[in-house]
């Protein structure tokens, strides 16, 4: 990524996969550039794995950086932060978590961190609905089948 960049014209796409693979070309139609950053959660799965890098390889023209295979945290919010980004987004579910903490990391708009798990877990957004006093889906966590 060139050094030249505007101050805040950035916006990072955190696992731009999925329905996220539409996401740089209207960020560009904002005047932004895209920037994708890996959260690394592919890791834990030997098939996600494989999809990740796949996707990766097919998107690499899609964006003006990719961020992927870091190790620590604080060195990718470091050069994050070096290229000011304005905005973080997750490109798909698996990205929630990092990109409410990239948000926050970053001093960014954005989620609660504390309540990501929330928008991954599904049982937990129908629970924060009813006590919400919201309509929901009446939905049930089990391992049997019997139960289900």
């Amino acid at each position: 990524m060139d050094q030249n960049i505007a101050p805040f014209s950035v916006a990072l796409v955190v696992d731009g996969y999925s329905t996220g693979q539409f996401y740089p070309k209207a960020i560009r139609e904002k005047g932004l550039r895209p920037v994708h950053v890996s959260s690394g959660l592919e890791k834990n799965s030997p098939g996600l794995e494989v999809y990740v890098t796949g996707a990766l390889d097919q998107m690499r023209h899609d964006y003006d950086a990719m961020f992927q295979g870091w190790n620590d945290i604080d060195e990718l919010i470091a050069s994050l932060a070096a290229i000011a980004p304005c905005c973080v987004m997750p490109g798909c579910e698996m990205g929630v978590e990092m990109a409410d903490l990239l948000a926050l990391r970053l001093g960014l708009p954005g989620n609660d961190s504390d309540t990501s798990h929330i928008r991954r877990d599904k049982l937990a957004m129908h629970d924060t609905l009813a006590k919400a006093g919201l309509p929901f889906l009446a939905s049930l966590a089990t391992a049997s089948i019997d139960e289900a």
